[in-house]
């Protein structure tokens, strides 16, 4: 293998790992690590010196971590504008050899690359975030990665550039890029960035205003919105909406954040664990700060607002619909205006559910929501499985869901359950714990395959 590289070394000290959920990320297509493109061997390597840039070459010689780098080396002059704004260039024998510039700047971010270490060859990456026309934002560095291998940096590098050349105004969309980076590119992009260094073991470093690294890329997001002011239109092309089993309507979007950024306040009117919040007005900003306060493990454990990365999938029953319409919720952000014009009304009790694409297990969960609110014979059913356990049993799975962030509510706790026992997830250790609870989640199996089949 071949190293190339001009710049000077930068060594970095970054807290642990703040982790995304590599899981997701890697499901729906933004992560997509590979092995390092460095075997060891023969390295070859350019550093800019005082004098000009000057390269040392090693023959077929190694170093473990920390190592001094090897003494065999013979230095020869270059100009000063070869390479010019080449940080490294990485060659495997296998193709053509892979570029890593000092810098990355699109309409969305600028990213410095720097060499933190050479045996083994590391970089790191600080994320410059910029507004609409192109200057940066404060604070100087948004984010930092610290201790990616050649690979990982490698996939940074091509992640970023995927951005080049997409204006501002196309944040929302762009279908000409590859695999999921079309859908809300700027987030996508973040997203792969972070995955890829967490998947390597890097350090992700964000600025201080952010609780975690979940919470930057969903203030990102909201950043963009305030900045670009998409319309209810820009959204209406973003969302399909179909009937997927009668009465039950299914929001179908790609991006996980602007599903979520549709629902949130509305799926929080109908169940959220605060009185002071469900069924009332509120802002975004004032759920922000809920949510914040309460979603904290422990004084010393603050969580941010992770929400539209947390939560997969939603539901609501149309009187909830209905009360938004009626104005109750307050005035609308464009998104939420965006769910209401698709999804039909209708003069009788309905109900919506929201996924991603391609989301079954999710897809599955909201469907047993629907059918529960829909089809009195499922619920009927279903009803008389969960309220049949055992009362430790219903008090374990109860807990469980309180301790998930649901609302203290026998209703909204009866219909959870029912619908974690057709696709699994929260409530899955508990079930396997106990035969009552897993006699009653085959009795609800049952009961869905029958009323759904077909639907999903």
């Amino acid at each position: 293998a071949q190293v190339v590289w001009a710049g000077a070394s930068v060594a970095s000290s970054v807290p642990p790992l703040l982790s995304m959920d590599l899981g997701y990320l890697s499901a729906i297509g933004l992560l997509q690590h590979e092995a390092s493109l460095l075997p060891h061997g023969q390295v070859s390597a350019s550093r800019r010196c005082t004098d000009g840039l000057c390269v040392v070459e090693v023959d077929g010689r190694t170093a473990d971590d920390g190592a001094a780098a090897p003494a065999f080396c013979h230095a020869r002059e270059l100009h000063e504008n070869d390479h010019e704004d080449v940080l490294v260039t990485l060659e495997s024998g296998d193709g053509a050899p892979a570029v890593l510039p000092a810098r990355v700047t699109s309409a969305f971010f600028s990213a410095e690359l720097c060499i933190a270490g050479v045996m083994p060859l590391s970089f790191d990456v600080r994320l410059t975030v910029l507004d609409r026309d192109g200057k940066q934002l404060e604070p100087e560095v948004w984010a930092q990665l610290a201790g990616l291998d050649a690979s990982s940096a490698t996939q940074v590098t091509a992640a970023l550039q995927a951005l080049r050349g997409l204006p501002a105004s196309s944040f929302l969309s762009a279908p000409g890029l590859p695999g999921k980076l079309g859908a809300v590119p700027p987030v996508a992009v973040l997203c792969r960035v972070i995955g890829t260094a967490a998947s390597c073991g890097a350090s992700v470093e964000v600025q201080e205003s952010f609780a975690d690294v979940q919470e930057f890329v969903c203030s990102y997001f909201d950043l963009l919105c305030e900045m670009m002011r998409p319309t209810q239109s820009d959204f209406m092309g973003l969302i399909s909406v179909k009937e997927a089993l009668p009465h039950v309507y299914c929001v179908d979007v790609e991006s996980r954040v602007v599903l979520a950024s549709c629902f949130v306040r509305i799926q929080e009117y109908y169940e959220c664990p605060d009185a002071s919040i469900r069924r009332s007005r509120f802002t975004l900003d004032e759920f922000k700060r809920w949510y914040r306060e309460h979603s904290r493990k422990d004084a010393a454990s603050p969580v941010g607002f992770n929400f539209y990365l947390a939560w997969p999938g939603f539901n609501v029953p149309s009187w909830v619909l209905d009360d938004v319409r009626a104005g109750l919720l307050g005035p609308l952000r464009p998104q939420e205006e965006a769910l209401l014009a698709l999804v039909p009304q209708e003069d009788g009790p309905h109900y919506v559910i929201g996924v991603c694409e391609g989301s079954t297990e999710t897809l599955q969960h909201e469907l047993a929501h629907g059918l529960y609110a829909t089809c009195p014979s499922y619920c009927q059913r279903v009803q008389a499985s969960v309220t049949s356990l055992p009362q430790g049993c219903r008090d374990a799975l109860r807990l469980r869901l309180l301790s998930s962030g649901y609302a203290d509510d026998e209703g909204i706790l009866t219909d959870e359950m029912q619908a974690y026992m057709v696709a699994g997830g929260t409530l899955a250790s508990e079930i396997e714990q106990s035969a009552s609870a897993r006699a009653a989640q085959e009795e609800v199996l049952a009961a869905f395959r029958e009323h759904a089949a077909g639907s999903y």
